[in-house]
């Protein structure tokens, strides 16, 4: 060890041991003990004197007496000191004595000796802190219980609530948990029943055909569809699933673990499954369904629309569950809540959403891995730090890119646990199948995404304080911005090549790509246009909106290029990034430069409204941003506006709380209707204006 007077070596260099020879060695003693070095050679070199000594000198030995013992001829050793045996948990009784405890069970010794009562506030084996810790758990998890079997009572029917009234009482004393697991049981047999009068059409041998090609398709993950589900086959259930991962998973829904789902998913034990549910796997069909073109096949052939026969069917699981808190559930809300904004109706899905984070922090992730490490199950519990690591900050990064649509941080918590789900040492491997999901990547395009995130929600929470304080445009919120101009650029600049969009392009790459640029739209939209940035190569705040939105929509024409126009579908998250440049290129029509932009984008969104409404509503809430503004819409755009799939009764009262910056023209317009978004003044929604507008055309 360094002595006092040394300074410590703080490097990140890795601290090698000592060499041996910088270590004092010790050889053992005739008593016993360690013997110093100089000492055993001032001992040897007197042995050698004494035996060159004269023989003269030297006292004859005489035989040992008879009644002296032998034991006495033999060298005294020193008594070994025995350490005090460390105990998990001192008995209530020593401890209040502060006296030492053996730890014996039942009883210690010293209580054993003294004839008093021994007891302990501990387990066997356990420390008293774990076993309060276990015991809080234990506590938290019997709240819920009685919470859900209170809930239970008061929403069944009548007939049902006086069964569990009548198992409570024939049960044994206090077991709240038995009964609630028993009415969970029954709705686990409701939904197997549902399942299978949901069923329908899969005897048609040309619909058999296109399920059966259905899980050719180069992403499809061969899962088997029951007993999960028995809308479709294994093979569109298959590609449905391996679509998810391939396409959404891989950047803005990617806090399900997909080891985990798929593991439970083939096991088919819905009973036994911890991160596999039939509610969760009918969302993901559901979301996916929308640009399938095996899903759309199915549908022409069975007559009905299988997306909302899969949507409908999740949502009558999500009822048949009341409440039930799982990982499963959680990520299911989260992915009905996109399914009802993809189709211009988030207000309404917007319980969804908040549901899932309730229901995620009630969880406590944290304390439940804490649990596992220390039960040391260490299969168990690198799974579930996998698991609950990705959960919580997928999470958050999802709700960091939902959040920008209606101008606010996230509404989920940045996590406290550390980012377990990224495991660096097995690095980064490059794309051979173009964009299926490759687990490292994946990882490190949400490790980036978390980044992005806390970047995104300190200017989010800055946007407010300096819209209150009214410094907006001076010239330290300016040189604030650049300091998180900086912060979102050194994010780009470290990002491993492989998910870098400019050398592979993927779309998680373009994904990530769009929302780095939408930090950028947060940090400079709020300034005026033709304000001058501190440094003068980006221009204006409007030249730096103007090559992000640039560069969202460039990057949704190569997907629709590459992937698209080959039928290999897309994702309802491309929408996202081509909102954003629509809204904020509408403000900067009066520049000539923007109009053939514009138009491209609008014609993006027009193409893609028979997969997802939402982009028929965007172009709606666009054209009356624009009119609002005295902006006249450019001639080749205005095709893209005539043949949208909204009627006039769907605009009498429009479902979207997508939140439109707060430019004065339309913030005055909707002030005296309530349709300001904010207190504080940051935007309006487009719902509100879409509305009030058709009211106003049409009358």
């Amino acid at each position: 060890m360094p002595q006092d007077d040394e300074p410590m070596d703080n490097s990140p260099r890795a601290h090698f041991a000592h060499p041996a020879s910088s270590r004092k060695p010790s050889w053992p003693s005739s008593a016993g003990s360690a013997q110093d070095p100089a000492d055993l050679h001032k001992h040897n070199s007197h042995a050698t004197a004494s035996a060159s000594a004269p023989s003269a000198q030297l006292r004859t030995l005489l035989p040992a007496r008879v009644d002296e013992p032998a034991s006495s001829m033999q060298p005294v050793r020193k008594k070994t000191m025995v350490g005090r045996v460390q105990v998990a948990a001192a008995c209530l009784g020593c401890r209040r004595r502060k006296v030492k405890c053996n730890g014996g069970r039942p009883t210690c010794q010293r209580c054993a000796e003294q004839g008093l009562a021994c007891e302990y506030d501990a387990d066997l084996d356990s420390t008293r802190m774990l076993t309060l810790k276990r015991r809080q758990v234990e506590l938290k998890t019997e709240i819920d219980d009685l919470r859900d079997l209170f809930s239970l009572l008061q929403t069944r029917p009548e007939q049902d609530a006086l069964e569990i009234l009548r198992r409570i009482r024939t049960g044994p004393a206090g077991d709240v948990h038995g009964v609630v697991d028993f009415v969970r049981s029954g709705d686990l047999l409701l939904q197997g029943t549902a399942l299978s009068t949901a069923a329908s059409g899969l005897d048609d041998p040309q619909a058999l055909r296109v399920d059966n090609r259905a899980a050719e398709e180069p992403y499809a993950i061969r899962v088997p569809a029951r007993p999960w589900t028995t809308i479709a086959g294994d093979g569109l259930v298959s590609e449905l699933v391996g679509s998810f991962f391939a396409w959404d998973s891989m950047f803005w829904l990617s806090f399900i673990d997909r080891a985990s789902f798929i593991t439970d998913m083939r096991a088919g034990n819905p009973a036994e499954a911890k991160y596999c549910s039939p509610l969760l796997v009918h969302a993901m069909c559901a979301l996916r369904c929308s640009t399938s073109p095996r899903a759309k096949a199915l549908s022409t052939i069975l007559g009905f629309d299988i997306r909302d026969r899969f949507l409908n069917q999740a949502k009558k699981i999500l009822d048949q569950e009341n409440g039930r808190v799982s990982l499963p559930t959680v990520w299911a809300l989260a992915i009905l809540f996109i399914c009802s904004a993809s189709q211009g109706r988030d207000r309404a899905g917007i319980m969804y959403r908040f549901t899932a984070y309730d229901m995620l922090k009630r969880m406590r992730l944290q304390q439940r891995l804490e649990l596992l490490q220390e039960a040391e199950d260490d299969e168990e519990a690198s799974v579930a730090q996998r698991v609950y690591s990705r959960s919580l900050w997928g999470m958050y990064a999802f709700e960091s890119c939902v959040a920008f649509v209606y101008l606010n941080p996230s509404a989920f918590p940045r996590p406290t646990m550390p980012r377990m789900f990224h495991d660096r040492k097995t690095g980064i491997k490059s794309i051979n199948t173009g964009f299926v999901d490759d687990y490292p990547l994946s990882t490190a395009i949400l490790d980036a995404a978390c980044d992005l995130s806390d970047i995104y929600n300190e200017v989010m929470v800055y946007n407010r304080q300096a819209k209150a304080e009214g410094v907006l445009g001076s010239q330290a919120d300016l040189e604030r911005r650049m300091l998180h101009f900086q912060e979102v650029q050194a994010c780009r600049e470290a990002l491993p090549v492989d998910i870098q969009s400019s050398r592979h392009f993927t779309p998680g790459a373009c994904s990530l790509d769009s929302f780095a640029d939408q930090v950028l739209l947060a940090i400079f939209r709020p300034l005026h246009h033709d304000v001058s940035l501190p440094n003068s190569s980006l221009g204006t705040a409007g030249d730096v909106c103007f090559s992000c939105c640039e560069a969202g929509i460039l990057g949704a024409e190569r997907v629709e290029r590459d992937f698209q126009l080959q039928q290999q579908g897309y994702s309802v998250v491309i929408t996202y990034p081509l909102y954003s440049a629509a809204i904020t290129l509408v403000s900067m029509l009066e520049h000539p430069r923007v109009a053939p932009l514009f138009t491209r984008v609008c014609r993006l969104l027009a193409e893609m409204q028979d997969d997802y409404l939402l982009t028929a509503f965007c172009l709606h809430g666009v054209k009356a941003m624009a009119e609002k503004m005295g902006l006249p819409i450019p001639p080749a755009t205005r095709p893209y506006f005539t043949d949208l799939r909204v009627g006039q009764a769907q605009l009498q009262d429009v479902p979207i709380s997508f939140v439109l910056p707060g430019w004065d023209d339309m913030t005055e317009f909707l002030s005296h209707d309530g349709g300001i978004a904010q207190e504080e003044g940051l935007g309006v929604e487009m719902g509100m204006l879409i509305t009030k507008w058709n009211a106003m055309s049409t009358s």
